[in-house]
């Protein structure tokens, strides 16, 4: 005998069974109790997700056309997201990239300035498939706001040599 929320299910003679139920898109866990003739019982939980469309991205950070500001080459650049779908898979060109609870982060090596630009592929159970073009601005900082001077004017330490400027 194999139950669901008191409803009794049909066993298949190869054991199968089948359980309709409408469901909201996200996880859900369904709950069935089996019974044999002596009266024992097993309960499991089976957790399904129900997945209504690709995945999504959020906060990408840099923020896309932003410029990212570097004091010297080769730098360090730390680039992150989410994406709505925490089981979903994320590559960044052939590299795959970790996913946790949804949100990754990348950390690419410079060698210049100039415009970067990414494209992250996100598959999900279904495979369905988002695209996200991404691109922001990295500069080489000239100059370093230091603070106000006894006299009121604004410092600035040339980045290049550490030479200090007035305002």
């Amino acid at each position: 005998n194999l139950t669901h929320g008191g409803s009794t299910l049909t066993i298949a003679a190869d054991g199968s069974f089948v359980l309709e139920k409408a469901l909201s898109a996200g996880r859900h866990v369904l709950s069935v109790e089996a019974s044999d003739w002596i009266g024992r019982t097993l309960k499991s939980d089976l957790t399904v997700v129900v997945d209504l469309e690709a995945p999504k991205f959020t906060g990408l950070e840099p923020a896309a056309g932003s410029v990212v500001y570097c004091d010297t080459f080769p730098a360090e650049i730390k680039v992150r997201g989410r994406l709505d779908d925490a089981e979903a898979r994320l590559k960044l060109g052939s590299d795959s990239l970790k996913l946790e609870d949804g949100a990754f982060e990348i950390e690419l090596t410079l060698s210049e300035a100039g415009e970067v630009k990414l494209e992250f592929v996100a598959r999900d159970f279904n495979e369905r498939e988002t695209r996200q073009q991404h691109a922001f601005t990295v500069k080489l900082r000239r100059y370093k706001a230091l603070a106000k001077n006894a006299q009121g004017f604004m410092e600035y330490e040339r980045v290049s040599d550490g030479m200090v400027m007035i305002e």
